[in-house]
């Protein structure tokens, strides 16, 4: 994708839409608000790829660690 985007840049945009399936996993909504969060801090990419590799952690403690490694202002 990454490739993708480089060659392609003028003729395509990508758009990441959030679609938790809160059914399937019971932290989805909550991960999906948290990268939100990342997003209006320019950080989106970097906290989603966290998430998804480590799905066996997500919970409110390891939000807050992830945004806290990647140097987040959490007050905003």
């Amino acid at each position: 994708m990454k490739q993708f985007k480089a060659i392609h840049q003028d003729e395509v945009a990508l758009v990441y839409k959030h679609f938790p399936l809160s059914s399937v996993h019971h932290q989805a909504m909550a991960a999906a608000k948290a990268a939100w969060a990342a997003g209006q801090q320019g950080k989106f990419w970097q906290y989603r790829n966290a998430l998804f590799s480590h799905q066996d952690q997500l919970g409110e403690a390891f939000y807050v660690d992830v945004a806290k490694n990647l140097n987040f202002n959490l007050t905003r």
